[in-house]
């Protein structure tokens, strides 16, 4: 029986802080769920289905960004768990295998099935309505999820007549018991002549409490008294009392009471995990009585006089042994913290610091004070090899150095840290140099490839009369891949972003999946670091003046609300972003701004509904006042002077662009879709176009089904559209890192069109293009094919999507097509 605490993820560029508990069942809590958590779940190998419940400490893209998607992936997981057990379970009684036998009960009712697995979500006051607001664009409706919200203490809820029967969450008396400490940021009314101080953003810490533990069982003991080893020894463990035949007499029983050879058990142990960005918020839990009570534990453990009865009844209560410290770095080393801190050093408590920076200069932001500081190594390792072979086409991602500051008693979080609760023999911090090792591996692992797959001798022989500034990009246009798979994140690539930058220096993203924004900021750092543009982070955030989204599938938006939030601490109300994008955007973000006020007055919305044309290309309808005013600004800041939007056969509201006037020329974009010959008309003759590849050629059936494209469909459309430079993305997580381009017979591609599979972190500027095109062979010998590490699957059984097809008119949507 396992169980114990261990750090998932720190704060950095590309991640934040976040913590399991795990039971000793196996179930884990998280404990926050922030922007780009799903993938470090899959970097570090932890498996998304045994999280049953997650604790939020705030509401904010730091703690909620990830949610969405993990609740998307947790409901899709169970699912195919369930629809797998399913099959083999009808496969077994069609067999007539396993004895499988079912009665019909008659006169009585039919039972409901009992509630099927799924996610508990404690949180403060608005969680249940940030829920609901997921509702514009995602649905899971099969999937129980249990919201508790505010001031909860599950162990009173347990004690409660009729809570657990009424309730349709099963708690398990192996897993942690939950309780939250409300607190509150406070901030100073400026509108009152008195400064009053007014109540603002609710937040929560959390006492995570063991079951009881068991005494220790004495075997000496017991075969002192000869009791045969089995079945008793787990009856005397369970606490019963044995009666078995004397070995010496055998017309005698010996009689053997549990406490004879079981030391006694002890109450169970309690874990703190305590957020406080303020000292003042600090303040308020050092006063809470969730938190006095173990200072009372503290001064009986020092012996101290003039104990009462009350006093003595806490023997009987779990002992706090670990604090996990949410703060940042500053307030956690000032005085009052550290004084507080050490009025535990008497005792076993253990303090864990895990900085959660919450400064509004994001270039802070960079190294957490610990080492080993990224929580997500893999793509940047896989970057490090691709940048061998050309550092225009895919920039260099290293690891920014960290020094260890370390104090007494006090330890600095590193992910995979572990401190361990049972078995208590083993109790204590574990697997602190989990992470290095990981990263060396990873490293490793790269350079074994880079040496052996022959990829460098290919690439300079490709190259071998191209000659590039490699800082050339650092003053004119830039695209930079942030993302390149479909559906959900793997380790090699993230989820729907691609960062176009002007020649003046200002940007655009086209659509933003959760982990866009951690990837934009990790690869500038980079080219930072190298000497390629000198932009700071917060002039990156500052100048992306618009925001394009497809469509409203999670993939390809969940990472609009960190750069909202996180921009909007930079710049003032007058400096929105332009985002253009489906209605059910708008309505999901009016939502959210009722719990997270900082997302008021950051963006300037305008509906790609509006954008279209008609058949003489014109704009069905007339702008209207703020429509024309987001135009406006897309040409003074970014010199876009036209943006079409083509309705394309995806899901509801999905839209391809055009946009003439980028450092690129004409842009075409087609986010997810089927083929559109409207769009190739409409975006005929494009300098870059830009289209989705799902599929592989030969998936035509699941590419159909998913109305999605297959390699040689994007490239027909090119071809139609007679675009200059295409490159095709957002391929399945199921393909190779950099998929064959298995061109068509039939197809022939127009003289001297490019084509370019993109990958993350790659770079393409209007000098690099050619580079980039022939580099393709040398890519695909770095890297193979590697499907184990996606989260998903995009493919559907041959069977099922020839089925899909042979329904008359399923997909007949000419108007779109």
């Amino acid at each position: 029986m396992t169980s114990c605490v261990r750090v998932l993820s720190i704060q950095a560029l590309d991640s934040f802080s976040s913590i399991l508990l795990v039971s000793p069942n196996g179930k884990k809590t998280l404990v926050n769920c922030g922007d780009g958590c799903q993938r470090i779940f899959l970097e570090f190998g932890q498996k998304v289905s045994t999280v049953d419940r997650i604790c939020l400490t705030h509401l904010g893209h730091e703690t909620i960004g990830g949610l969405p998607g993990m609740i998307l992936t947790s409901s899709d997981v169970i699912k195919q768990a369930t629809e797998k057990s399913k099959s083999m379970l009808k496969s077994k009684i069609s067999s007539g295998g396993g004895g499988v036998v079912v009665q019909k009960q008659q006169g009585k009712q039919r039972q409901p099935p009992p509630p099927g697995p799924g996610l508990t979500i404690v949180g403060p006051n608005g969680t249940q309505k940030f829920l609901r607001s997921l509702r514009h664009f995602m649905r899971r409706d099969s999937f129980r999820i249990e919201v508790q919200e505010g001031a909860y203490n599950q162990s009173a809820t347990k004690c409660g007549k009729g809570d657990i029967k009424n309730s349709n969450h099963t708690d398990d008396d192996s897993s942690f018991l939950v309780q939250s400490i409300a607190a509150y940021t406070t901030k100073s009314d400026n509108s009152t002549t008195d400064s009053t101080i007014i109540q603002s953003k609710k937040l929560l810490s959390f006492l995570f409490t063991t079951p009881p533990i068991a005494g220790k069982f004495l075997i000496e003991k017991a075969k002192a008294l000869g009791i045969p080893k089995g079945p008793l020894y787990r009856r005397l463990k369970a606490g019963e009392t044995i009666t078995f035949p004397n070995p010496s007499s055998s017309d005698k029983t010996v009689t053997v009471e549990s406490h004879q050879v079981v030391e006694p058990s002890s109450p169970g142990v309690v874990v703190a995990v305590l957020c406080y960005p303020s000292l003042d918020v600090l303040n308020q839990l050092q006063k809470s009585n969730e938190m006095k009570q173990f200072q009372r534990q503290e001064q009986q453990q020092q012996g101290k006089d003039n104990i009462t009865t009350d006093d003595q009844n806490h023997d009987k209560r779990p002992v706090l042994e670990l604090i996990v410290h949410m703060t940042s770095r500053e307030i956690f080393e000032s005085n009052t913290c550290s004084t507080w801190r050490k009025s535990y050093y008497g005792s076993c408590v253990r303090h864990l610091f895990v900085r959660t920076e919450t400064a509004t200069g994001i270039d802070r932001v960079v190294t957490p004070p610990c080492d080993d500081s990224e929580s997500l190594m893999s793509p940047f390792h896989s970057a490090h090899s691709g940048a061998q072979l050309r550092s225009m086409v895919c920039p260099y991602i290293e690891r920014e150095e960290t020094t260890k500051d370390e104090e007494s008693n006090v330890v600095y979080a590193v992910p995979l840290l572990e401190y361990v609760l049972l078995p208590r023999p083993k109790r204590g911090f574990q697997n602190g140099d989990a992470c290095n090792q990981h990263r060396k591996e990873l490293k490793n692992d790269a350079q074994v490839l880079l040496n052996t797959s022959g990829c460098l001798d290919r690439a300079n022989q490709l190259l071998e009369n191209d000659r590039v500034d490699n800082k050339s990009h650092c003053t004119g246009g830039e695209i930079l891949f942030t993302g390149t798979g479909s559906a959900v994140p793997c380790k090699h690539r993230n989820v729907s972003g691609i960062y176009v930058r002007m020649e003046n220096g200002n940007s655009m993203l086209l659509d933003t999946g959760e982990g866009t924004i951690g990837q934009l900021l990790r690869a500038k750092q980079q080219q930072k670091h190298r000497g390629i543009g000198e932009e700071s982070l917060a002039t990156v955030l500052k100048n992306i003046k618009a925001v394009w989204i497809s469509h409203p599938h999670a993939d390809h938006h969940l990472g609009i609300i960190r750069l909202l939030e996180e921009r909007k601490r930079l710049v003032s109300d007058s400096d929105p972003i332009v985002l253009i994008a489906p209605p059910n955007l708008l309505y999901f973000l009016k939502e959210y701004e009722l719990i997270e006020p900082r997302v008021v007055g950051s963006y300037m919305f305008l509906d790609c509904r509006t954008l279209t044309t008609n058949s003489n290309n014109d704009r069905k309808t007339s702008p209207k006042h703020h429509e024309t005013l987001a135009l406006q600004r897309l040409k003074d800041d970014l010199g876009i002077h036209s943006c079409t939007s083509i309705p394309v056969a995806h899901c509801a509201h999905s839209f391809a662009v055009v946009f003439h006037g980028t450092a690129f020329g004409s842009l075409a974009y087609s986010g997810d879709c089927r083929p559109s010959e409207n769009f190739a008309k409409i975006a005929y003759n494009a300098d870059l176009l830009i289209h989705e590849a799902t599929f592989a050629n030969g998936l035509e059936a699941d590419a159909v089904v998913k109305r999605h494209c297959t390699v040689g469909e994007a490239l027909r459309i090119a071809t139609k559209m007679n675009a200059k430079t295409t490159v095709l993305t957002h391929f399945s997580q199921r393909y190779p890192k950099i998929p064959e381009l298995d061109f068509d017979n039939a197809l022939s591609l127009p003289s001297g069109m490019k084509v370019i599979p993109a990958f993350d972190f790659m770079v393409i500027t209007p000098t690099n293009i050619a580079s980039a095109a022939m580099l393709t062979p040398a890519l695909q010998l770095l890297y193979p094919d590697d499907s184990d590490d996606a989260m998903g699957d995009d493919t559907m059984e041959k069977s099922e999507a020839q089925a899909a097809l042979e329904v008359p008119g399923l997909f007949a949507q000419s108007e779109l097509l």
